[in-house]
């Protein structure tokens, strides 16, 4: 009894051995095998391309937001402080932004080297108003800047 069970893997293995020294055979056997390794790729370069399309979605809310305050900045519905501790709050979230803040900008604080940003982000703006705005802008916020410091350092920068 145990021989006849043993039987059709008797004849299947060798079958299969040979089978597979075919070659049209193994690359389809390969085939199949590559297919899932290739459909599991497809699925994380699509859950990639996801978290990456969410991540631009945020990048570009967070642009949005900064240009609409940077856009009341210059235009003089708000004041440097104001726009500083909203520049603060977006980036808090964001560790790997606020190491580049405090390596890139001048201060003591957050809060300060914050406003440096907000003032190095409004410069960037600058460049579509007429010149004499500009001038008027720059000088507001290093008023300001000094203000809210009270240092001539503050000033310089």
């Amino acid at each position: 009894m145990s021989l006849l069970r043993l039987a059709p893997f008797a004849v299947l293995v060798p079958v299969a051995v040979l089978a597979l020294n075919v070659p049209s055979v193994r690359s389809a056997v390969v085939g199949v095998f590559q297919v899932g390794q290739l459909r599991g790729e497809l699925n994380s370069e699509l859950e990639l391309g996801e978290r990456l399309e969410l991540v631009n979605v945020e990048i570009q809310r967070r642009i949005a937001i900064k240009e609409q305050l940077v856009g009341d900045l210059i235009a003089g519905r708000t004041t440097l402080a104001c726009v500083t501790e909203q520049f603060l709050a977006l980036n808090q979230g964001r560790p790997e932004y606020m190491r580049v803040i405090r390596v890139t900008y001048p201060g003591v604080t957050d809060f300060e080297k914050s406003a440096h940003n907000v003032i190095g982000y409004t410069e960037g703006e600058l460049g579509r108003y007429p010149a004499a705005q500009q001038d008027e802008v720059r000088r507001r916020l290093q008023a300001e800047l000094r203000d809210l410091f009270r240092t001539s350092a503050g000033a310089a920068n």
